[in-house]
């Protein structure tokens, strides 16, 4: 059984996008049924990109969000999840990713 502290049970049950859903309440992403086996850190990085689709935010505030601390100089370990988070969707054939964005941060939008 996974953890499921860091979720938010406020929100409703799934998030669906395209033939990506986020199962809030189990901790669970999968793309077209098969689940994704994401850490805590990956579920919770991609709910909250998800949420913000198609929307730029920053890696401090992604940083914040997610470890609860300020970014510091730790920009790497946000880095490698998202690398990770990236491969797991593409290797699943998500129908969306998370795309750097120069200088600003990352996005979840439409391939």
């Amino acid at each position: 059984m996974r953890d499921k502290t860091v979720l938010l049970a406020e929100d409703n049950e799934k998030l669906n996008e395209g033939n990506l859903t986020l199962d809030i309440i189990a901790g669970i992403a999968s793309v077209d049924g098969i689940d994704l086996w994401l850490s805590l850190k990956e579920f919770a990085l991609l709910l909250l990109l998800a949420r913000n689709k198609d929307t730029v935010l920053s890696a401090a505030y992604l940083y914040q969000e997610i470890w609860k601390s300020p970014l510091f100089d730790d920009k790497q370990s946000l880095k490698t999840r998202v690398s990770a988070l990236r491969k797991k969707m593409a290797d699943a054939d998500c129908a969306y990713t998370i795309r750097p964005v120069y200088g600003q941060g990352y996005r979840f939008e439409t391939i």
